[in-house]
């Protein structure tokens, strides 16, 4: 577990750089592209870890966290959420 964590500390960390430079009000896909580029760029050094977790397991983290609530794609995720779904998050 304390792997587990590390890693998603790291992707957060990760996620939320990219948001700063990528965030926009309607899409998201630069800032998934440009967070996955950066997972993979640094998946055998600032990320690397226990075999089990590769990179297609750091990339679903930064998936995990998005469901979590935790991150999002565009700016006012947790509002465009609620908008969606039809109540308060």
């Amino acid at each position: 577990m304390r792997i587990y964590s590390n890693l998603k500390i790291k992707i957060l960390s990760l996620w939320r750089t990219q948001f700063n430079i990528f965030k926009s009000p309607d899409n998201g896909q630069n800032l998934l592209l440009q967070t996955y580029l950066r997972i993979e760029d640094l998946d055998s050094t600032t990320l690397l870890s226990n075999p089990e977790y590769n990179l297609l397991a750091k990339k679903g983290i930064l998936h995990q966290l998005a469901n979590e609530k935790k991150i999002g794609w565009v700016t006012n995720y947790l509002e465009k959420l609620s908008e969606y779904v039809g109540e308060e998050i």
